[in-house]
């Protein structure tokens, strides 16, 4: 990073940090086996605005993905015991 420009330093910062957590939420889905159709998965996408103040962040996913984190339609996240 270019410590003379704290702008673009910003700018790369968001950058990184949108794509790192589009990492960790495929991580994610992965690990807890919520791949039926993989539209989760493929849904997942990130999107970095830059301006002369900084940058904007959007996600986007699917919304059942907010189910799905709470264990919902998943049944090996679930124990049932007598």
């Amino acid at each position: 990073m270019d410590v003379e420009n704290p702008l673009q330093e910003i700018q790369e910062y968001a950058d990184a940090w949108s794509e790192k957590m589009i990492e960790i939420w495929l991580e994610k889905i992965e690990r807890r086996h919520i791949q039926d159709t993989g539209a989760l998965h493929e849904s997942l996408k990130e999107r970095v605005t830059h301006s002369a103040s900084g940058a904007s962040i959007s996600m986007k996913f699917l919304e059942y993905g907010l189910a799905c984190e709470s264990g919902v339609g998943n049944l090996s996240l679930i124990h049932i015991s007598e």
